[in-house]
């Protein structure tokens, strides 16, 4: 197969970025597998932090974030991303203004993904674990396009001590107490409704126990991790090279 020639332009000091990742500014630990951990990925990210000072506010979906939130997407853009991806989960309150402001496709949350992912399991629902269960409301549907929320089973992790020491910042935190607790929650999620098709961890800082998670439900797991290398996959598409038959 023939190597296709693409030429070559200049204009920016660093280069090689697919896809930017949209984060805030955290203070707590951040082991591997979060979003926001630069070896949860074997491709370069670019990450852009939203420097909000009350993260309740992004929770919020207050509307006075919206032009920060934006900044930092362009920003993303100007240093040569394709594809742009949101690591907290409520960046979905502004997937619509985000993705008309931008020359490239960005997907603010991986809560976007769930209309998609509800074609995929059929008649069955879909587990959603949050940070907040009020993260996940009628704002939130309007701006991912979701329209048969009553298809989801929610849940969060708000309340289980070692996810509030987290957000309270208290160090040190103590991975396998969250683990634990991330599996109490989707197990408590399963047994209230058994026929859960598949998991959506809305909140970055759950990726690194997703694969406790699966083990303890069988179930599929959708996540900003997958999303970014979903994402990553689209926008910079692999070449194939090998044998062809000839006769």
């Amino acid at each position: 197969m023939s190597q296709i020639s693409e030429p070559i332009v200049g204009g920016r000091s660093i280069e090689g970025y697919s896809v930017g990742v949209l984060h805030l500014a955290s203070r707590y630990p951040l082991p591997p597998g979060n979003p926001q951990h630069v070896q949860t990925f074997n491709f370069p990210v670019c990450f852009e932090a939203v420097n909000i000072s009350d993260p309740w506010a992004l929770m919020n979906g207050e509307k006075s974030i919206e032009p920060m939130i934006v900044e930092a997407c362009e920003k993303l853009v100007t240093k040569g991303v394709r594809t742009i991806v949101g690591a907290c989960g409520s960046f979905a309150y502004y997937q619509k203004s985000v993705a008309d402001a931008c020359k490239v496709p960005v997907f603010t949350s991986v809560l976007t993904q769930i209309p998609f992912l509800l074609q995929a399991i059929g008649n069955r629902k879909l587990g959603v674990l949050c940070a907040s269960s009020t993260s996940v409301n009628e704002r939130i549907y309007e701006a991912c396009d979701i329209a048969r929320p009553d298809r989801l089973v929610i849940d969060q992790m708000k309340g289980m001590s070692e996810f509030d020491r987290m957000l309270e910042g208290t160090n040190p935190m103590n991975v396998d107490e969250m683990e634990k607790q991330c599996c109490e929650a989707v197990l408590r999620m399963v047994e209230r409704e058994p026929d859960i098709g598949g998991l959506v961890l809305q909140c970055s800082d759950l990726p690194p126990y997703g694969r406790r998670i699966q083990q303890c439900t069988g179930l599929p797991i959708f996540d900003a991790r997958t999303l970014i290398e979903w994402a990553y996959q689209s926008s910079d598409y692999p070449r194939f090279e090998g044998l062809v038959r000839h006769g």
